[in-house]
């Protein structure tokens, strides 16, 4: 049975990977700029720290090479949405 790999990246402490993981899908490779959020992904699931990186995406942008072998065999790439009390999106006044 073929393996439905998929990279993380903005991945918070997993969320979205837990319904893509409902849905038959396995994560193979995780972004999170956040450490202690990449730490609370590492405790949810099962994978080798080398299958992470922590830090800006644009750094590993640049180390996307060392990466080369481990990223290809993979079937989907998501980006989490920015959660809504961190996110500087549409941030509108409140006058109250």
């Amino acid at each position: 049975m073929k393996q439905y790999k998929f990279v993380d990246l903005f991945a918070g402490c997993g969320g979205l990977s837990l319904g893509l993981q409902q849905a038959g899908f396995t994560p193979w490779f995780v972004n999170e700029i956040v450490e202690q959020f990449c730490n609370t992904y590492k405790f949810n699931h099962n994978l080798s720290d080398d299958h992470y990186f922590v830090g800006d995406i644009a750094e590993l942008n640049l180390h996307l090479e060392g990466y080369k072998d481990m990223l290809s065999d993979i079937t989907l790439v998501c980006g989490g949405p920015p959660c809504q009390g961190f996110s500087m999106a549409n941030r509108q006044r409140i006058l109250d």
